[in-house]
């Protein structure tokens, strides 16, 4: 019915961009999917529709979705210090929140177009990244605190506590507090975990166990690792792997839309 894949960017456009994915809907009708949470703003290209193109927030809950038949969707998820920079603004608010992508408001109609010809997903890369790095190299400058602090919770290899947290990246946990609502509009706890879910999502489809997600992830046991992956998804880790799940990081329409 549907078809969803995820691809990096080039070696260059890594500093900015950690993913690309594409979804293509084969249906001739409309179809119910539901979207589970990550920690990326990203910005959605529709298409079929550019008029329709806009930046999803953080989100920190999923949702079920109406996909209209025949649709193609490009995602293209930012690294979070990036936020800010191109919001204008503080992530703060913005949490499950859609977006205008006002920064590239003039250039949509063209990445769309471009994006729709390519053939191949390494195609579809190279046209995103040579009409959207110009914009992102000139953003604004980056919070290397920030940024070191939120690669590493997203890569796994971040201290357990917010204390050990703070201390390494030799600022104070308020400090630290202030820089993930900022750039994320979540607090350096609930992104952790949010970013922990994402990882378990990984490994539950590759095969792992629940109890192994619990000792891989750091949580006390597997019960405490089962309640926190159903306060993201809804549902347990058996429930997400029946439900023919549309893959954790995928972004596609339906959220509250923002007020300023």
């Amino acid at each position: 019915m549907y078809s969803l894949k995820r691809f990096p960017p080039s070696v260059k456009s890594a500093k900015y961009i950690a993913d690309y994915w594409h979804f293509r809907s084969a249906a001739a009708e409309a179809a119910e999917i539901r979207v589970f949470p990550d920690s990326y703003f990203s910005v959605i290209f529709d298409l079929n529709s550019p008029e329709n193109t806009f930046i999803t927030g953080t989100m920190n809950r999923s949702v079920k979705n109406l996909i209209d038949g025949g649709s193609r969707l490009f995602g293209v998820q930012l690294r979070p210090f990036l936020v800010p920079c191109l919001l204008k603004d503080s992530a703060a608010g913005f949490v499950n929140c859609v977006l205008p992508a006002d920064f590239i408001r003039g250039r949509v109609g063209e990445i769309c177009g471009k994006l729709k010809n390519c053939r191949t997903e390494d195609e579809m890369a190279a046209a995103a990244e040579s009409l959207l790095l110009p914009v992102l190299e000139h953003a604004g400058v980056e919070n290397n605190v920030f940024r070191r602090v939120s690669e590493a919770m997203l890569k796994g290899s971040a201290p357990a506590t917010v204390r050990e947290t703070a201390f390494l990246a030799g600022i104070s946990e308020k400090q630290l507090e202030r820089y993930f609502m900022f750039h994320t509009g979540l607090g350096v706890k609930e992104f952790g975990l949010l970013t922990a879910f994402e990882r378990s999502c990984r490994m539950l489809e590759n095969g792992s166990s629940s109890t192994l997600c619990a000792h891989s992830l750091r949580f006390y046991d597997q019960p405490h690792f089962i309640k926190n992956f159903r306060r993201f998804s809804g549902m347990t880790p058996t429930e997400y792997l029946n439900v023919g799940f549309l893959q954790y990081s995928s972004r596609t329409s339906g959220y509250d839309s923002a007020v300023r």
